[in-house]
């Protein structure tokens, strides 16, 4: 068809895209690895808040590089509670609770 075209000469249709290469899968394996911290912060988030346990506790939550940081104030019985639910995220490294204050229940 393309040979058709008035004044083209010559087709070469040996050509290769990203996709033909690899390069297409690794740009979307980065941007996925890229994303990771903020879908892992919004998993961690959205356990804490749907947990009958948990649920209400004001708990903030930031991840970088797989590593879950939690910081706010919960019940003494809850502490527990709120790291285990985060370490259950896939992807998850580490949970820092360092920040995570203890109040009486």
């Amino acid at each position: 068809m393309t040979k058709s075209v008035d004044g083209v000469t010559v087709v070469d249709d040996e050509f290769t895209t990203d996709a033909d290469t690899g390069s297409a899968h690794k740009a979307v394996a980065k941007t996925e690895g890229e994303g990771s911290d903020s879908w892992i912060t919004t998993k961690v988030k959205s356990e804490i808040l749907s947990d009958s346990i948990s649920h209400g506790f004001d708990v903030h939550v930031e991840t970088m590089h797989g590593v879950v940081m939690l910081r706010g104030t919960l019940p003494n019985n809850a502490l527990a509670h709120v790291k285990d639910l985060a370490e259950k995220v896939k992807g998850v490294k580490s949970v820092n609770t360092s920040e995570l204050m203890s109040a009486a229940s």
